[in-house]
């Protein structure tokens, strides 16, 4: 049968001639069936193979819902795929390296937030499993999407804008805590108004990390969620820190550079304590760069016994709600 190619029809009839011979074709018979309608781009043909598969008694395997999922993705019908992936899942199936890889590699690019976070999602899932995964791949994909916040307000310039992406610092940590924190990020909800800390992470790290945050508000509002509150992000300059050799400084520089001179932003800068449900509240010195929701941001009311500085900037509600409104949108600011 794997002699066959893409000749589904050859391969087709040998699989009824081993019935007349009584030879009952098994998950391997199957399986290469699905490959062969995949290869040959007949998508209809491949998922008939696999319904077909289980209605004559045969329990679907891992290997089964893997080929069907990649004539899927080799045929663009991503739709499908994801949701053999989910069916699998149910089954309580565990996905094998193949799968993920598949799943992971199944789009060129990202166009909606949903996208992204079901990569991330998957990624996610893949890393708990106990498999290595491509960061490199995922990380550009991710920052492509992000950079289209800029692109959008910058119409003339190129496709993709990674002025910033061959930081030489980048390579120094591995991708996968990145993707973490943006997948962190993405999957809250804009309502939940986070608080971004970018303490730790290099400029490109951070400048990923804050337009993900931005595209998700921004496609967020296109469906008419409301901007509830600021957004603040939590740099780490200290009191001592302001020089311009100074790491966290540079990050800081980088970051307001993004806001300001490329996306038209009103940044504020501030020192001392953040708030949360009316009690002082802290990020902590973990490796976490995800800070806590904030139901209530009174950072400006400075602590005197805190020995250090968040190095705190803001960019508020009504900023966000200025740039959004000039692509269009209904959604409304409380």
């Amino acid at each position: 049968m794997k002699a066959c190619g893409t000749d589904y029809h050859r391969a087709k009839a040998l699989m009824d001639e081993m019935r007349t011979m009584r030879l009952s074709p098994n998950h391997i018979s199957w399986s290469v069936l699905i490959d062969i309608y995949g290869a040959a781009r007949n998508v209809r043909g491949a998922i008939q193979a696999f319904k077909t598969m289980r209605d004559v008694g045969l329990k679907l395997d891992v290997v089964a819902y893997t080929t069907a999922i990649k004539a899927c993705v080799n045929n663009k019908n991503l739709k499908i795929a994801f949701s053999l992936f989910e069916e699998m899942k149910r089954y309580q199936l565990k996905p094998n390296w193949v799968t993920y890889n598949t799943l992971l590699r199944a789009r060129s690019r990202y166009g909606s937030l949903h996208e992204v976070q079901q990569c991330l999602a998957i990624y996610q899932d893949m890393r708990k499993a106990g498999y290595s995964s491509n960061d490199y791949y995922l990380k550009e994909l991710i920052e492509e999407w992000c950079e289209g916040v800029l692109n959008n307000n910058n119409q003339n310039e190129s496709p993709l804008n990674i002025k910033y992406s061959r930081d030489k610092t980048d390579g120094s940590k591995p991708y996968s805590l990145l993707l973490e924190k943006v997948a962190t990020h993405l999957q809250k909800d804009v309502g939940d108004n986070q608080a971004i800390d970018i303490r730790g992470l290099t400029k490109v790290e951070a400048r990923i990390v804050v337009l993900s945050v931005l595209r998700m508000i921004k496609e967020s509002y296109w469906l008419g969620k409301i901007i509830q509150d600021d957004m603040i992000i939590i740099s780490g300059v200290g009191k001592y820190g302001t020089g311009p050799a100074n790491r966290e400084y540079e990050v800081q520089q980088a970051v307001i550079h993004v806001l300001q001179d490329e996306l038209g932003f009103d940044v504020e800068t501030g020192h001392g304590a953040v708030y949360m449900n009316h009690s002082p509240c802290f990020p902590d010195s973990s490796n976490s760069h995800v800070f806590q929701t904030i139901e209530e941001p009174k950072y400006h009311k400075y602590l005197a016994r805190r020995p250090q500085d968040l190095g705190v900037l803001k960019v508020t509600k009504r900023s966000l709600h200025s740039w959004l409104q000039k692509r269009g949108s209904s959604a409304v600011v409380h």
